[in-house]
């Protein structure tokens, strides 16, 4: 990471990256400033708007992770599912379950194999009560990964509770 700003300190794509190991590490905050510092060098950069939003997400913003998201999709017409993916948990924790069924859709239809599409899927399934496609949702993930795992499932996310219910929900759909 060093060596990439040394290179070029107003490398925007070097900023989301940084924002990625920050959220790894579990510091939100100095993940969102450099998400923030990659779109202030990049303003047209959509992916830094995604990324922003992925993190808000896992910080609980869930209004402000749509609004990035969007503007994402707004710069990106042709967005790659993982646009879609941010935007269906987004829908889904701000309880605007027909739409994040839509976007995990959406984001499967573009990438059929995007597995986190697949569990965020069943789990809003589970949510409005539609067992049956939640199943065949996990019959998916592990069809795509056998050695899936909730048990090696690196959480993010900064609110254990909110970690807790997605455990909970996603085992009701059949994921262990």
């Amino acid at each position: 990471m060093n060596k990439a700003f040394a290179l070029d300190k107003d490398n925007s794509d070097a900023y989301i990256v940084l924002g990625i190991l920050y959220l790894v590490k579990g510091q939100h905050d100095k993940a969102i400033a450099a998400e923030e510092k990659a779109i202030a060098l990049n303003p047209n950069g959509a992916d830094a708007y995604c990324q922003l939003a992925f993190i808000l997400l896992m910080s609980g913003q869930f209004e402000n992770a749509l609004v990035y998201v969007n503007k994402a999709m707004r710069l990106n017409p042709n967005p790659p599912g993982y646009y879609f993916e941010v935007a269906g948990y987004a829908y889904s924790w701000t309880e605007q379950y027909e739409e994040a069924i839509y976007a995990f859709k959406e984001a499967i239809d573009r990438e059929p194999t995007i597995i986190m599409a697949h569990v965020g899927l069943a789990g809003v399934y589970i949510k409005v009560g539609m067992e049956k496609e939640a199943r065949e949702e996990v019959a998916e993930v592990y069809r795509i990964d056998p050695q899936f795992s909730l048990s090696n499932f690196p959480f993010t996310d900064k609110d254990p509770e909110r970690v807790k219910e997605v455990i909970d929900t996603l085992q009701k759909a059949g994921l262990e």
